[in-house]
Protein backbone atom coordinates (compact mmCIF):
# COMPACT_ATOMS: atom_id res chain seq x y z
CA UNK A 1 0.00 0.00 0.00
CA UNK A 2 2.92 2.28 0.63
CA UNK A 3 4.79 1.62 -2.47
CA UNK A 4 1.67 2.19 -4.33
CA UNK A 5 1.04 5.55 -2.93
CA UNK A 6 4.58 6.74 -2.61
CA UNK A 7 4.59 8.99 -5.49
CA UNK A 8 1.58 10.71 -4.83
CA UNK A 9 2.93 11.54 -1.20
CA UNK A 10 5.81 13.08 -2.42
CA UNK A 11 3.75 15.12 -5.01
CA UNK A 12 1.53 16.48 -2.06
CA UNK A 13 4.52 17.18 -0.27
CA UNK A 14 6.40 18.92 -2.94
CA UNK A 15 2.97 20.75 -3.34
CA UNK A 16 2.24 22.06 -0.07
CA UNK A 17 6.04 22.90 0.36
CA UNK A 18 5.42 26.10 -2.56
CA UNK A 19 2.38 26.89 -0.37
CA UNK A 20 4.97 29.06 2.26
CA UNK A 21 4.91 32.35 2.94
CA UNK A 22 7.60 34.79 3.13
CA UNK A 23 7.85 33.18 6.58
CA UNK A 24 7.94 29.48 5.79
CA UNK A 25 4.27 29.09 7.21
CA UNK A 26 1.43 27.23 5.18
CA UNK A 27 -2.24 28.75 5.35
CA UNK A 28 -4.41 27.18 3.01
CA UNK A 29 -7.09 25.17 4.96
CA UNK A 30 -10.34 25.06 7.55
CA UNK A 31 -7.58 25.25 10.55
CA UNK A 32 -8.90 24.34 13.50
CA UNK A 33 -12.48 23.65 12.42
CA UNK A 34 -15.88 24.20 14.11
CA UNK A 35 -14.22 25.54 17.67
CA UNK A 36 -17.21 26.05 20.27
CA UNK A 37 -19.05 28.79 19.97
CA UNK A 38 -18.34 31.51 22.71
CA UNK A 39 -20.30 33.85 25.06
CA UNK A 40 -19.98 36.77 23.10
CA UNK A 41 -21.56 34.70 20.26
CA UNK A 42 -18.04 34.57 18.53
CA UNK A 43 -17.04 31.69 16.42
CA UNK A 44 -13.78 32.42 14.90
CA UNK A 45 -11.22 29.74 16.55
CA UNK A 46 -8.48 31.81 18.48
CA UNK A 47 -5.85 29.69 17.07
CA UNK A 48 -3.89 31.35 13.93
CA UNK A 49 -4.07 29.08 10.01
CA UNK A 50 -0.46 29.04 9.71
CA UNK A 51 0.20 27.56 13.03
CA UNK A 52 -2.27 24.63 12.81
CA UNK A 53 -1.46 24.31 9.05
CA UNK A 54 1.91 23.97 9.90
CA UNK A 55 2.20 21.71 12.37
CA UNK A 56 -0.46 19.67 10.87
CA UNK A 57 1.68 19.43 7.33
CA UNK A 58 4.68 18.78 10.09
CA UNK A 59 2.89 15.50 11.21
CA UNK A 60 2.25 14.80 7.45
CA UNK A 61 6.20 14.79 6.57
CA UNK A 62 6.72 12.59 10.04
CA UNK A 63 4.43 10.03 8.65
CA UNK A 64 5.66 10.01 5.40
CA UNK A 65 9.58 10.00 6.42
CA UNK A 66 8.59 6.83 8.45
CA UNK A 67 7.24 4.96 5.45
CA UNK A 68 9.19 5.91 2.98
CA UNK A 69 12.40 4.70 5.08
CA UNK A 70 10.41 1.55 5.47
CA UNK A 71 10.57 0.62 1.33
CA UNK A 72 14.15 2.19 0.87
CA UNK A 73 13.07 5.83 -1.21
CA UNK A 74 16.19 7.50 0.51
CA UNK A 75 15.54 10.79 -1.64
CA UNK A 76 11.80 11.08 -0.40
CA UNK A 77 12.67 10.24 2.93
CA UNK A 78 15.26 13.50 2.89
CA UNK A 79 12.61 15.76 1.61
CA UNK A 80 10.34 14.98 3.96
CA UNK A 81 12.80 15.60 6.57
CA UNK A 82 13.56 18.95 5.24
CA UNK A 83 10.47 20.12 5.19
CA UNK A 84 9.74 18.90 8.42
CA UNK A 85 12.83 20.60 9.84
CA UNK A 86 12.31 24.06 7.74
CA UNK A 87 8.39 24.19 9.04
CA UNK A 88 9.42 23.36 12.74
CA UNK A 89 11.84 26.26 12.61
CA UNK A 90 9.33 28.71 10.97
CA UNK A 91 6.54 27.53 13.24
CA UNK A 92 8.93 28.28 16.91
CA UNK A 93 10.05 30.88 15.47
CA UNK A 94 6.49 32.90 14.69
CA UNK A 95 4.04 31.19 17.25
CA UNK A 96 6.03 30.78 20.27
CA UNK A 97 6.66 33.21 23.13
CA UNK A 98 9.89 31.44 24.94
CA UNK A 99 9.83 33.93 27.64
CA UNK A 100 6.36 32.58 28.64
CA UNK A 101 6.10 29.69 26.56
CA UNK A 102 2.51 30.75 25.39
CA UNK A 103 1.54 29.49 21.68
CA UNK A 104 -0.17 31.96 19.08
CA UNK A 105 -3.27 33.43 20.92
CA UNK A 106 -2.88 31.81 24.10
CA UNK A 107 -5.75 29.24 23.00
CA UNK A 108 -6.59 25.45 24.29
CA UNK A 109 -5.86 24.14 20.94
CA UNK A 110 -2.88 25.63 20.06
CA UNK A 111 -1.02 24.79 23.46
CA UNK A 112 -2.05 21.58 23.19
CA UNK A 113 -1.15 20.42 19.78
CA UNK A 114 2.27 22.22 20.40
CA UNK A 115 2.97 19.72 23.12
CA UNK A 116 1.35 16.77 21.26
CA UNK A 117 3.06 17.23 18.22
CA UNK A 118 6.28 18.16 19.46
CA UNK A 119 6.71 21.65 18.81
CA UNK A 120 8.15 21.78 21.98
CA UNK A 121 11.00 19.95 22.96
CA UNK A 122 10.83 17.38 25.62
CA UNK A 123 12.06 19.70 28.25
CA UNK A 124 10.30 22.45 27.40
CA UNK A 125 6.93 20.66 27.38
CA UNK A 126 6.67 21.00 31.55
CA UNK A 127 6.30 24.72 31.08
CA UNK A 128 4.15 24.77 28.46
CA UNK A 129 1.77 22.62 29.82
CA UNK A 130 1.59 24.83 32.91
CA UNK A 131 0.24 27.28 30.55
CA UNK A 132 -2.22 24.80 29.14
CA UNK A 133 -3.47 23.77 32.83
CA UNK A 134 -4.03 27.92 33.25
CA UNK A 135 -6.05 28.42 30.47
CA UNK A 136 -8.26 25.32 31.24
CA UNK A 137 -8.89 26.97 34.48
CA UNK A 138 -9.29 29.91 33.39
CA UNK A 139 -11.89 28.85 30.72
CA UNK A 140 -13.84 27.18 33.97
CA UNK A 141 -12.69 23.71 32.77
CA UNK A 142 -14.65 23.78 30.16
CA UNK A 143 -13.75 23.04 26.06
CA UNK A 144 -13.19 25.80 23.73
CA UNK A 145 -11.18 23.54 20.70
CA UNK A 146 -12.04 23.17 17.18
CA UNK A 147 -11.87 19.62 15.80
CA UNK A 148 -8.20 19.82 15.62
CA UNK A 149 -7.82 20.19 19.46
CA UNK A 150 -10.09 17.70 20.21
CA UNK A 151 -7.77 15.55 18.83
CA UNK A 152 -4.84 15.92 21.18
CA UNK A 153 -6.42 17.82 23.87
CA UNK A 154 -7.22 14.88 26.78
CA UNK A 155 -4.19 12.66 25.62
CA UNK A 156 -2.07 15.76 26.71
CA UNK A 157 -3.52 16.48 30.07
CA UNK A 158 -3.56 11.97 30.47
CA UNK A 159 0.64 12.54 29.37
CA UNK A 160 1.29 14.64 32.55
CA UNK A 161 -0.94 12.99 34.66
CA UNK A 162 -4.64 15.24 34.86
CA UNK A 163 -6.43 12.43 33.67
CA UNK A 164 -9.53 13.31 36.47
CA UNK A 165 -9.41 16.59 34.72
CA UNK A 166 -9.43 15.17 31.11
CA UNK A 167 -12.82 12.99 32.34
CA UNK A 168 -14.43 16.09 34.08
CA UNK A 169 -14.14 17.79 30.81
CA UNK A 170 -15.35 15.21 28.79
CA UNK A 171 -18.71 13.72 30.91
CA UNK A 172 -19.42 17.18 32.43
CA UNK A 173 -23.13 17.41 31.95
CA UNK A 174 -23.24 20.85 31.44
CA UNK A 175 -22.26 22.67 27.91
CA UNK A 176 -20.02 22.11 26.04
CA UNK A 177 -18.83 18.82 26.59
CA UNK A 178 -19.78 14.89 25.37
CA UNK A 179 -21.91 14.80 28.86
CA UNK A 180 -23.66 17.24 27.81
CA UNK A 181 -24.25 15.77 24.52
CA UNK A 182 -25.61 12.63 26.37
CA UNK A 183 -27.89 14.58 27.81
CA UNK A 184 -29.82 15.66 25.17
CA UNK A 185 -30.41 12.02 24.12
CA UNK A 186 -27.83 12.45 21.23
CA UNK A 187 -27.07 8.98 20.12
CA UNK A 188 -24.68 9.37 17.44
CA UNK A 189 -21.22 11.28 17.40
CA UNK A 190 -22.37 15.00 15.72
CA UNK A 191 -20.38 17.68 14.11
CA UNK A 192 -19.72 19.99 16.98
CA UNK A 193 -21.64 20.57 20.14
CA UNK A 194 -24.44 22.79 19.37
CA UNK A 195 -27.70 21.70 17.65
CA UNK A 196 -27.85 23.84 15.07
CA UNK A 197 -26.67 27.38 14.97
CA UNK A 198 -26.67 30.53 11.64
CA UNK A 199 -23.09 29.93 11.18
CA UNK A 200 -23.45 26.01 10.33
CA UNK A 201 -26.22 22.95 10.22
CA UNK A 202 -24.62 20.13 11.73
CA UNK A 203 -24.29 17.07 10.44
CA UNK A 204 -25.51 14.10 12.95
CA UNK A 205 -22.99 11.53 12.12
CA UNK A 206 -19.70 12.60 11.71
CA UNK A 207 -15.75 12.15 12.83
CA UNK A 208 -14.70 15.28 13.92
CA UNK A 209 -15.19 14.79 18.05
CA UNK A 210 -14.57 11.62 17.79
CA UNK A 211 -11.15 11.08 18.57
CA UNK A 212 -12.66 10.81 22.38
CA UNK A 213 -12.96 7.40 22.00
CA UNK A 214 -9.37 6.66 21.03
CA UNK A 215 -8.81 8.61 24.83
CA UNK A 216 -11.11 6.41 26.55
CA UNK A 217 -8.81 3.42 25.19
CA UNK A 218 -5.59 4.65 25.60
CA UNK A 219 -5.88 5.98 29.02
CA UNK A 220 -8.89 4.37 30.93
CA UNK A 221 -8.75 1.25 29.07
CA UNK A 222 -4.94 1.68 29.15
CA UNK A 223 -3.97 -0.44 25.63
CA UNK A 224 -1.68 2.21 24.05
CA UNK A 225 -0.62 0.54 20.43
CA UNK A 226 3.27 1.52 19.73
CA UNK A 227 3.41 -0.76 16.67
CA UNK A 228 1.17 -3.84 14.95
CA UNK A 229 2.68 -6.25 17.25
CA UNK A 230 3.42 -4.11 20.58
CA UNK A 231 1.11 -2.63 22.96
CA UNK A 232 1.94 -0.68 26.41
CA UNK A 233 -0.54 -1.05 29.16
CA UNK A 234 -0.58 1.53 31.08
CA UNK A 235 -4.60 2.33 32.51
CA UNK A 236 -5.42 5.43 34.33
CA UNK A 237 -7.52 4.58 37.19
CA UNK A 238 -10.32 7.41 37.10
CA UNK A 239 -11.72 7.63 40.44
CA UNK A 240 -15.56 8.21 39.49
CA UNK A 241 -15.23 4.58 37.35
CA UNK A 242 -15.29 1.47 39.04
CA UNK A 243 -14.45 -0.54 36.40
CA UNK A 244 -12.98 -0.10 32.94
CA UNK A 245 -13.26 -2.75 30.02
CA UNK A 246 -11.01 -2.80 26.71
CA UNK A 247 -10.28 -4.63 23.64
CA UNK A 248 -7.97 -3.94 20.76
CA UNK A 249 -7.51 -6.18 17.67
CA UNK A 250 -3.96 -6.18 16.35
CA UNK A 251 -2.91 -8.41 13.28
CA UNK A 252 -1.45 -11.71 15.53
CA UNK A 253 -4.41 -11.06 17.68
CA UNK A 254 -6.67 -9.75 20.94
CA UNK A 255 -5.39 -7.43 23.83
CA UNK A 256 -8.00 -7.22 26.48
CA UNK A 257 -7.54 -5.38 29.48
CA UNK A 258 -10.11 -5.28 32.58
CA UNK A 259 -9.82 -3.40 35.79
CA UNK A 260 -12.08 -3.41 38.99
CA UNK A 261 -11.92 -1.79 42.62
CA UNK A 262 -12.27 -3.92 45.19
CA UNK A 263 -11.68 -3.55 48.87
CA UNK A 264 -8.29 -4.03 48.58
CA UNK A 265 -7.46 -1.49 45.98
CA UNK A 266 -7.71 -2.51 42.48
CA UNK A 267 -7.62 -5.56 40.57
CA UNK A 268 -5.94 -5.53 36.56
CA UNK A 269 -6.47 -8.53 34.44
CA UNK A 270 -4.36 -8.19 31.21
CA UNK A 271 -4.87 -10.82 28.33
CA UNK A 272 -2.28 -10.54 25.67
CA UNK A 273 -2.60 -12.74 22.50
CA UNK A 274 0.76 -14.92 22.08
CA UNK A 275 2.86 -13.39 19.85
CA UNK A 276 2.23 -9.66 20.66
CA UNK A 277 4.90 -7.79 22.70
CA UNK A 278 3.66 -5.60 25.65
CA UNK A 279 4.78 -4.17 28.89
CA UNK A 280 2.90 -2.92 31.94
CA UNK A 281 3.14 0.61 33.38
CA UNK A 282 1.21 1.79 36.56
CA UNK A 283 0.65 5.63 36.33
CA UNK A 284 2.81 7.12 39.51
CA UNK A 285 0.27 9.10 40.79
CA UNK A 286 -2.01 5.87 41.51
CA UNK A 287 -1.97 5.80 45.56
CA UNK A 288 -3.92 2.24 45.48
CA UNK A 289 -2.66 -1.22 45.54
CA UNK A 290 -2.92 -3.43 42.39
CA UNK A 291 -3.16 -6.53 42.16
CA UNK A 292 -2.32 -7.91 38.57
CA UNK A 293 -3.03 -10.98 36.64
Amino acid sequence: MIKENAAAMLRYLEYISRRRDEKGIIAVGLGDWLPVVRNDGGRKSDASLGFTDSVMVIDMCRKTAKMFDEIGLVNHKAFAERLENELLDAVRSEYIDFNTYIVDNRYQSTQAMAIFYDIFTENEKPKAFEVLLDIIHEDNDSLTCGFLGLRVLFHVLSEFGESELAYKMITKSDFPSYGYLVKKGETTMLENFEEYDEYYPKSKNHHFLADVENWFMSCPGGINVQNSNEVIIKPRFISQLDWCKAMHKLPNGEVKVYWTRTGDGIELKVDVADGIKYSIEIDEKCDEAILIK
